[in-house]
């Protein structure tokens, strides 16, 4: 692939993820259009984002943004459980996805 396409996909892929912030260092809604979006911070938008910034090289670097994430992550966990729960994936998965995520930052679940 030619030096340019990459960078212009990387563009792509970088405003992609920007479109789901919901503002705040590590806040990402999972859906922007359609019938589930409803702007609210999801486990799935929230790991996806870490994964696809650290996939290009564009990973959180400044401690207090990388704290943001990580506190959103550990929040989402169920503290009488210890696992990750979203509707639409199941509780495994879910819980191995955002603990991946946290690795990405070099922390552990709160739970």
């Amino acid at each position: 692939m030619e030096r340019r396409n990459v960078d212009s996909l990387i563009k792509e892929i970088r405003d992609c993820v920007e479109r789901h912030n919901l503002g705040t260092p590590g806040a990402y809604a999972r859906y922007t259009v359609g019938p589930r979006a409803d702007g609210t911070i999801n486990e799935y938008g929230v790991a996806d984002a870490a994964n696809i910034l650290y996939t290009i090289n564009d990973f959180q670097q400044a401690q207090a943004d990388r704290e943001h994430w990580i506190k959103i992550l550990r929040d989402m966990q169920n503290p009488e459980t210890g696992m990750y729960e979203e509707p639409t994936h199941h509780t495994i998965h879910t819980t191995a996805h955002c603990v991946a995520a946290l690795e990405l930052f070099d922390a552990l679940p709160k739970y």
